[in-house]
């Protein structure tokens, strides 16, 4: 027996512009970049082959959690980049960069937009609350410019 989501669920699911496999789709494409990219490579490379689809899942439910408010991320993603001092605003940058252009090639264009205004915010908070946050405050004094 299967139970339907509460109303509330229901309602944000259906309410936005990013369906489940919207976002599916977007997280893996990022992450197929992200993890070949020159300046992102080496940051993901902690991440051992065998454990990306883990990765992916946890990424896609904290995603979940941000747009649909359901509850599927249980972590700390503030604390879980704090704990990466190889990290600088070069990489928040970086990783903007390709999620936007990721967020315009893999969704519908009201979608591709929203995940790209969340992502900047969520960007903003995890740069500022970094220990590398006091490095460089313009994106283009930074490395990995784009």
């Amino acid at each position: 027996m299967t139970t339907s989501p509460p109303l509330r669920q229901r309602a944000a699911v259906t309410d936005s512009p990013v369906d489940p496999a919207t976002l599916e789709r977007l997280v893996s494409a990022f992450y197929d970049r992200a993890r070949h990219d020159e300046m992102l490579a080496p940051v993901f490379a902690r991440v051992a082959d065998d454990a990306w689809p883990d990765h992916i899942a946890r990424v896609v439910g904290f995603w979940r959690s941000v747009l649909f408010h359901d509850g599927s991320y249980r972590g700390n993603p503030m604390r879980t980049h704090a704990a990466m001092p190889e990290l600088t605003p070069g990489h928040f940058h970086r990783w903007l960069a390709i999620w936007r252009e990721t967020a315009i090639r893999t969704c519908p264009p009201v979608a591709a937009m929203l995940m790209i205004d969340k992502a900047e915010r969520m960007a903003a908070a995890l740069a500022g609350g970094h220990p590398t946050a006091g490095a460089a405050r313009d994106p283009q004094d930074t490395a990995g410019r784009t």
